[in-house]
């Protein structure tokens, strides 16, 4: 009992460093451990809590880059977009009920897997590649991909509680820096955020024991959050960070498909 204890402990730490590092990925890693441990009703409940406050410390530490012109210049953000996730938040949670979950699931797998791949190499060989400047607040726009990635991330969201990769991808493809990628990522999800919760409270998902773990995962996972932001800012330029979302994207597509063989 005490080694399970230590895993989860070192793992949640992990899964905090990971989001602080990158800004997502921590779903992946913290549902993959606890569900070893706990009941898929009780993991995924809780983790949205934690969800909500690793965004909003994000989305707080980007401040400064998230302005008027921030939102208005870049299209994620654009109304067409937060609804278009919106709406496919619950089609999601139906394809969950009705569709076959385990083609769907290595599918994506193997979709994300290549997309991630081609952006490795790509890196790889543009080494004259410069992102755009921390205090330039212009992103080049790209409406329609913009709005596949965020229908895509709210289908997802709903069916396998797994939105990232496809606004990741648009990100990648729209070369982001470090800065903007962190605050665009983390503040979409966050307003997304409320409509979930709304869903599982409706559900009955919320109980003294989600309550429970939610308490326990906290402590653990924003303290790796923390120190994850640190290396960040100490350690990971704009070139290491785009490498590191990549390798965490292909991480992503692998276990998908590793899960369902």
């Amino acid at each position: 009992m005490e080694f399970d204890l230590l895993i989860q402990i070192v793992g949640l730490i992990f899964a905090g460093v990971v989001k602080g590092i990158s800004g997502f990925a921590f779903g992946l890693l913290a549902v993959g451990l606890l569900v070893t441990f706990y009941s898929p009703k009780i993991v995924i409940p809780s983790l949205l809590l934690l969800y909500f406050i690793t965004g909003s410390i994000l989305v707080f530490e980007h401040r400064k880059l998230i302005t008027k012109d921030f939102l208005k210049n870049n299209p994620i953000f654009s109304l067409p977009s937060i609804l278009i996730a919106l709406i496919g938040l619950p089609l999601g949670t139906y394809i969950l009920n009705y569709a076959n979950r385990v083609q769907i699931t290595i599918s994506l797998g193997i979709l994300i897997s290549i997309v991630s791949l081609y952006y490795l190499l790509r890196e790889i060989r543009d080494q004259k590649f410069s992102s755009i400047g921390n205090n330039d607040i212009k992103i080049v726009d790209g409406k329609m991909a913009c709005y596949l990635s965020s229908f895509s991330a709210g289908l997802l969201e709903g069916f396998l509680g797994l939105g990232g990769p496809p606004l990741v991808i648009f990100m990648l493809f729209k070369r982001y820096n470090k800065y903007f990628f962190i605050a665009s990522f983390s503040l979409f999800f966050l307003i997304l955020s409320p409509f979930r919760l709304t869903i599982y409270l409706s559900m009955g998902f919320y109980n003294l024991e989600t309550l429970k773990l939610s308490g326990f995962v906290f402590t653990f996972v924003v303290a790796g959050l923390l120190l994850g932001i640190l290396i960040r800012r100490r350690f990971v330029n704009d070139r290491i960070f785009r490498k590191i979302v990549i390798a965490i994207l292909f991480l992503i597509g692998f276990n998908l498909i590793l899960k369902q063989l």
